[in-house]
């Protein structure tokens, strides 16, 4: 009995300092990518979010990738299996009330920042060999990939002044710099962070 009170009265100091006083936020992210979230409030309704998970999932043209090697010049693909492809994103945000009084504790978001993603793919393709190169046989390749490119971010947010718990819904549009420049990829999300 003595630990469930002492247990509540945190939670309601907890809960009490929250409105006032978040600062951090840790949680879950579905989406692209898929994984970890860390929010940091800064001043001035401003904040800095990093991402950390699997990429990738969804909506990525392995296929394209694929013929963008030199080295698969003149072979078919003929299906891929990932072994791993990890996401960091790391966005400086600007934070806005939506205003009207039903949407108290609902804010909107945007802006911009960096994403770092690597991929480790096997590809299974066609590999013509004997005069002609009418001859072929099916061969498997591992393949490293890295992309760096910037990001540019637009989000709803919803906390709740009873808990210390905010949704979260995002998209975001990634422009690669290297390894392949100028190439567009949507991404979105949506989650769940624990302030305190």
């Amino acid at each position: 009995m003595r630990y469930a009170l002492l247990f509540l009265s945190f939670f309601t100091i907890s809960v009490g300092s929250f409105a006032q006083h978040k600062t951090w936020g840790i949680g879950f992210r579905l989406g692209d990518p898929m994984g970890v979230s860390v929010k940091k409030y800064l001043a001035n309704q401003r904040a800095f979010e990093l991402n950390l998970g699997r990429t990738g999932v969804w909506g990525y043209n392995y296929k394209n990738s694929f013929y963008r090697h030199q080295k698969f010049n003149d072979y078919d693909y003929g299906w891929h299996k990932v072994r791993s492809a990890i996401s960091l994103q790391g966005h400086y945000l600007f934070q806005r009330g939506v205003k009207g009084k039903d949407f108290k504790g609902l804010d909107w978001y945007y802006g911009f920042g960096g994403q770092l993603r690597t991929f480790t793919v096997d590809y299974q393709y066609k590999y013509y060999y004997g005069p002609g190169k009418h001859d072929w046989t099916t061969r498997w390749e591992k393949v490293n990939d890295i992309d760096l490119g910037i990001d540019g971010m637009i989000g709803l947010e919803y906390s709740w002044r009873e808990v210390p718990l905010t949704v979260f819904v995002d998209m975001n549009l990634f422009v690669e710099i290297a390894d392949n420049p100028f190439h567009l990829f949507l991404q979105g999300g949506t989650g769940i962070r624990y302030y305190f």
